[in-house]
């Protein structure tokens, strides 16, 4: 069932996204990634924005598992639409790669610099969203993976927030990694930033009221099934990792089945429904993935230890 053709269930505020610029969402130029000299009025610029990162990256970061979500309708909508047309460029709705050249796995695609590039760009238009700071939280445990892929990514964020709007990434880049103000590309990026838009959607989905919207956040957890194994088991605390993904699975099962929409209208019956079937079939291929990988993880392992008497 495609998750786009669940029928709106109605309005609320912020119903109306906010459309991202043709200026916001161009992809980052090739002649403007080869730049990496700093001309003397954006190194006095940095310092500024080096100063409010430091002030800013102190503040304690909101740990918020509250019923209150985070954005209006319209930029929880424009949150998942866009986050599905970056994945889109690399996985399809199986989580396979789109290029047949391209080795599968994401630590493959940190061996190319201008998708690194990319990922800056993706995060820079999710910091355009109306928002988009309520974005910038930490929910995961303090001992699992996860929570360092939070917080490597919020503050990615954070550093573009405080970037001047018309300030190239590439010239920024060059004297922010220095710096440390969390824009130093390098290897596991993709890795934090899968982990953190699983982790993001399945926050929203648990909270979300509006069948519609359930739909697009599937689509995005379809192109990451195929890295999930990566997100959760192929790290330091993989135990740790995969009862943070179970638990908002659960989160999120609880609420679709708890959900129920105005008797005798469309939404009652069909968006309702469907966005149910949608949302319970992503979630129990999520939890049979981890389940699956867990169970051949502890055959191998009994193997070897079989092997090594």
């Amino acid at each position: 069932v495609q998750a786009d053709m669940v029928p709106d269930s109605g309005k609320d505020e912020g119903s109306n996204p906010t459309p991202l610029s043709p200026r916001q969402t161009e992809e980052p130029k090739l002649s403007s990634l080869s730049k990496m000299q700093t001309t003397d009025d954006s190194l006095r610029g940095t310092d500024g924005v080096h100063q409010a990162y430091e002030s800013r990256r102190r503040e304690p970061m909101m740990d918020n598992r509250s019923h209150t979500l985070p954005l209006s309708r319209g930029s929880r909508k424009q949150f998942a639409v866009h986050l599905d047309s970056f994945w889109s460029e690399i996985f399809d709705l199986h989580g396979r790669s789109v290029h047949a050249k391209q080795r599968s796995g994401l630590a493959s695609l940190d061996e190319t610099p201008l998708l690194h590039a990319k990922v800056l760009q993706a995060l820079r238009n999710v910091t355009r969203i109306p928002g988009s700071d309520n974005l910038r939280i930490t929910t995961c445990s303090l001992e699992s993976d996860l929570r360092q892929d939070e917080d490597r990514i919020n503050g990615v964020l954070l550093s573009l927030t405080l970037l001047p709007p018309e300030a190239e990434l590439s010239s920024f880049l060059a004297d922010a990694q220095p710096r440390g103000l969390g824009l130093t590309i390098e290897s596991l990026v993709f890795l934090n930033f899968a982990s953190w838009c699983i982790i993001r959607i399945l926050e929203l989905c648990a909270k979300e009221p509006r069948p519609e919207l359930w739909g697009k956040y599937c689509f995005v957890l379809n192109r990451l099934q195929g890295s999930l194994v990566e997100c959760v088991y192929d790290r330091n605390h993989p135990e740790r990792n995969e009862r943070e993904i179970i638990s908002r699975c659960n989160a999120v099962t609880a609420m679709v089945l708890a959900s129920k929409g105005p008797s005798g209208t469309s939404a009652g019956e069909v968006a309702f429904p469907k966005g149910k079937e949608i949302t319970l079939s992503v979630m129990n291929r999520y939890i049979q993935i981890l389940s699956r990988h867990q169970s051949q993880s502890i055959l191998s392992q009994s193997q070897d230890d079989y092997l090594n008497k």
